[in-house]
């Protein structure tokens, strides 16, 4: 019956191990490297370097700079210190460099404007331009309010109120001589304007019988007055009534010129207004330049 392998005992003999000799020719013995000794350097002769006081600090810096003094006394290094700038460490970060000035400029070709750093920029609400536009609108309301012409139908109809203001609610019955006249004048003036107007015939006929009732005769000038503005008029010629009424009776050769030159005019002041607009906005909307590096930052200059 045969044992397992592990059931054997070890052997705890040292003579048993028999030691194997290297017969392998190819294989040859280390050899040992020669390491050369260098002499100490011998001390300088009548120097004896035993006071502490003699030994100086080392100044901090690079030491890849050759400026930098390898040792000083403690005085002149706190007088060193105190006049040079600090130098940034490592560890800080350091300032990005500007950009170019060209930078912004690729940038608003690329994506909208941008300023000189490169950043788009917001574009702001040019309030400037706004108030120019808004006093422009007001100015020219106002001279439009007070330069405009006025047209026939309005004048007519303010001679006719005036006459009926004169004249009262009771036709003039209770009315005095001079103001019937002044009525006449009223209505002869919107006569004139427009001479088919049947209410203006009418009213004048009306002042005629108030006069000849009292008495009193109607001057000659108003009689005459009258009787040419009937004469143009189809009340007074009943014949010319189906003819057609020019359009230069209602607008005038002057009054289209007037016009005209009028439109013409502010046209200019527009074309005025819009240049300023223009000006404004190149001097609000210019590119801003980016500020020279300083002098005095010799640690990003240097870095």
């Amino acid at each position: 019956m045969s044992r397992r392998d592990d059931e054997y005992e070890p052997v705890t003999d040292p003579s048993a191990s028999v030691p194997v000799p290297d017969t392998d020719p190819g294989l040859e013995p280390p050899t040992e490297l020669a390491v050369p000794a260098f002499p100490e350097p011998a001390p300088e002769a009548g120097v004896v370097d035993t006071d502490p006081s003699l030994s100086f600090p080392l100044v901090d810096g690079p030491p890849t700079d050759p400026q930098a003094p390898a040792y000083l006394p403690e005085a002149e290094v706190g007088e060193d210190r105190a006049a040079a700038p600090a130098r940034p460490s490592p560890e800080t970060p350091r300032r990005a460099a500007p950009r170019r000035q060209g930078a912004g400029a690729a940038g608003a070709r690329r994506g909208g404007p941008r300023d000189a750093s490169g950043r788009r920029r917001r574009l702001r609400m040019p309030w400037e331009m706004l108030f120019v536009v808004v006093v422009y609108l007001a100015l020219a309301t106002g001279v439009w309010y007070w330069a405009a012409f006025e047209s026939e139908p309005a004048r007519i109809a303010r001679a006719l109120a005036a006459g009926e203001a004169v004249m009262g609610e009771d036709q003039g019955h209770s009315a005095t001589t001079p103001a019937l006249l002044e009525a006449a004048e009223h209505y002869l003036e919107a006569l004139t304007l427009d001479p088919n107007l049947q209410t203006a015939h009418a009213r004048l006929e009306s002042i005629k019988w108030r006069l000849e009732e009292r008495g009193e005769r109607i001057p000659l000038e108003l009689q005459r007055r009258h009787a040419a503005l009937a004469a143009r008029s189809r009340y007074g010629n009943p014949r010319t009534a189906t003819l057609p009424m020019s359009a230069d009776e209602r607008f005038g050769l002057s009054t289209k010129a007037e016009f005209v030159g009028r439109v013409m005019r502010w046209l200019g002041v527009g074309f005025v207004a819009v240049l300023v607009l223009a000006l404004l906005r190149a001097v609000r909307f210019r590119p801003e330049e980016p500020p020279p590096p300083s002098v005095d930052d010799r640690g990003s200059a240097a870095y």
